[in-house]
Parts: C-alpha cells; sequence; structure tokens
C-alpha cells in the first residue's frame, strides 16, 4: 500500500525536518502557525480522481485550507516516493501557503504564474536548463493571454492540450512545455539576474 511505503520513509519525519529548516530561513512574511498534513490523492485506482485538476485545485483553490491554518502537500499514488520528493513537495506546498498569505489571490493566468514563480524560486536548484528557444512559443502564448481569467485557458497553460482534451476543454497548442515548465524557466532566469 502506497500510505506504508511513505510509513516506511519515515515522510513525517522528513517533513517536520523540511518544517524546522523553513521556519529557520523564513524572513519578513507575515506567517501565522500553520499545520502541516501529508495529503495522498488517488490518482491510480480513483475512480473519481483526475491528476491535473486535483492538482490544480491544490495548488490554486487553497483558501479554505489557508484561512484554517492549514498547509497540505499533495502526493499521488502513481508516484514513487523518495526522500528528494517528500522534500521537494513540502517546500513547494510550504511556499504556496506563505504566497497565498501575503500576496494577491491568483486570478489572471499572469497572477497564477507569478505564484508558481515564487514557489520555484524558493525551491529549485540553479542547475535548470536556460535554453531560451525551447519556451518561445509559451512564452508569446503567456504574453497574449496573460490578463485571461478564463478557467479553461489557464488550466491548459499550466497542464497542456492533452489534459484539456481529455476534459472536454479548449485546447490552446500547449503540447510538449507547459506552464509549469515555464514557470521554471522564469523562476531560474529570476534568480540569476538577482544573484
Amino acid at each position: 500500500m502506497k500510505i506504508e511505503e511513505l510509513e516506511d520513509l519515515e515522510a513525517e519525519l522528513i517533513m517536520e525536518k523540511v518544517i524546522e529548516e523553513f521556519n529557520e530561513n523564513l524572513v519578513e512574511l507575515s506567517t501565522p502557525k500553520i499545520e502541516v498534513v501529508l495529503n495522498l490523492a488517488d490518482d491510480l485506482k480513483g475512480g473519481w480522481t483526475n491528476h491535473e485538476t486535483t492538482d490544480f485545485d491544490s495548488k490554486f483553490k487553497i483558501n479554505a485550507i489557508v484561512t484554517r491554518n492549514y498547509c497540505v502537500p499533495y502526493f499521488w499514488t502513481s508516484e514513487i516516493y523518495t526522500e528528494e520528493l517528500i522534500r521537494l513537495r513540502t517546500k513547494e506546498y510550504l511556499n504556496r501557503t506563505i504566497y497565498w498569505l501575503n500576496y494577491p489571490k491568483p486570478k489572471t493566468l499572469k497572477e497564477h504564474l507569478e505564484q508558481e514563480i515564487f514557489v520555484l524560486k524558493n525551491t529549485l536548484a540553479d542547475n535548470y536548463s536556460d535554453d531560451k528557444s525551447q519556451f518561445e512559443f509559451i512564452e508569446g502564448h503567456y504574453i497574449e493571454h496573460k490578463e485571461s481569467e478564463e478557467y479553461d485557458l489557464i488550466f491548459n497553460f499550466l497542464y497542456c492540450d492533452v489534459a484539456s482534451e481529455n476534459l472536454g476543454y479548449k485546447k490552446y497548442g500547449i503540447k510538449d512545455i507547459t506552464g509549469f515548465d515555464f514557470a521554471k524557466f522564469m523562476a531560474i532566469k529570476s534568480k540569476t539576474t538577482t544573484n
């Protein structure tokens, strides 16, 4: 069972260490006491758990969770768990919670991207590819639609045409490189220009 795999890795202990490190480095941002709770979502055999829509909600529809002072990192039954994955996922969701507490809630495509750039700037190592040419199409699409609040468009930007097609949403030509990949590129670019 997947929950036993997480228990065997001592996932909660790993998360506790990440939280301690995170708290030591936390500066200048408003942060009440937050409870961190591991959540396991069944995207493998669960008939009602669509990976992409559940992932979207876990990142961008968290007002009810945050206002109750919770942070809920999601893990998936389809994943292979490692200590590194647990550390990274915990840091990502901690940063999303901090962002949610200190910045406007994302409505536009631009605001969704800004949230993920913030998250990734604070979690990524400095070794992500910065080959700008591979991002030209998605960057152009982003510039054209960044003020859009259309759910279908924002979802497609982040998860690509295949995910949109599976749900009957409109496709926009986002294929191999997703909005999350573009956010990683922008986060690394931002880190290198500020260093």
